[in-house]
Formats: structure tokens, C-alpha cells, sequence
């Protein structure tokens, strides 16, 4: 019935343009969006989307990611680049149920910094980044 793999195939083709785009090369900051990880924490196929991966990493290679935010898991996680062999750091939000578990992710930017941070429904700050502007 859902023929994702040609989804993905779709999806790198489009990610092979973007990164060749005037409007992506300029971009002082590039972030990801999207629902399951390329990366993340397990190794067990439920956590990251291995399928997605072998689609949409080489589309992307070699390009300045500032950072990937996705879902998914329902565990909120902050990977540093390289920490489950992510080439650039990656923000996983967390899930329902409030409290600790619920996350909000905001982002702010400025010629200067891309602000970053997550906080649990309560409030209380579990990642707080700071990512430099991209030089022109």
C-alpha cells in the first residue's frame, strides 16, 4: 500500500538540488527537519531509519549541515557530531506524556548565532547550542 523507498529515492533527488542551490550555499545556517533519525542513540532499526540513510546521506555529503531536529523515538537526545557517527550534531525531540518526556525545541537566529534550545513541558533546559553564522 506506501512504497516508501520510492519516497526516499524522490526525497534524494530533491536534497541533490537543494544542496546545489544558490539559496543553500548562501544560507548562513542549514538544519534538517525531518521524523525519523539518520542517527541516533540504538543501533536496533527502530531508533534511526537505516533505509532513509543509505538514500539521503550521500545526496547530502560533503554539505555544511548545521544540524538535523527529528522525532520519532519519543526520547528526547542532543548527539554531538561524530557521537553515533553523525557528521553533524543532531537534536532528537522527545514524547508525549508531559513532564520530563515532552520536549519543545525552539530556534532563534541572527547574522551572528543560531540559538538552540530544548526544554522539557516543565520548562527545565536539557540542551541549550550555540551554532556560529556560516561566513558569506
Amino acid at each position: 500500500m506506501n512504497d516508501f523507498t520510492a519516497y526516499r529515492k524522490i526525497q534524494a533527488d530533491f536534497l541533490r538540488k537543494e544542496v546545489k542551490s544558490e539559496a543553500f550555499k548562501k544560507a548562513k545556517y542549514r538544519v534538517l527537519i525531518h521524523h525519523i533519525p539518520l542517527y541516533a542513540e540504538s543501533r536496533d532499526g527502530y531508533d534511526y531509519s537505516p533505509l532513509s540513510r543509505e538514500y539521503w546521506e550521500p545526496a547530502i555529503e560533503g554539505s555544511p549541515v548545521t544540524l538535523a531536529i527529528n522525532a520519532h523515538t519519543h526520547r528526547a537526545a542532543a548527539l554531538e557530531a561524530g557521537e553515533a557517527g553523525n557528521p553533524y550534531p543532531v537534536l532528537i525531540g522527545g514524547g508525549p506524556g508531559g513532564g520530563s518526556r515532552s520536549t519543545l525545541i525552539r530556534l532563534s537566529a541572527d547574522s551572528d548565532n543560531l540559538n538552540v534550545t530544548m526544554t522539557d513541558a516543565d520548562g527545565k533546559v536539557l540542551t541549550k547550542w550555540v551554532f556560529p553564522g556560516a561566513s558569506e
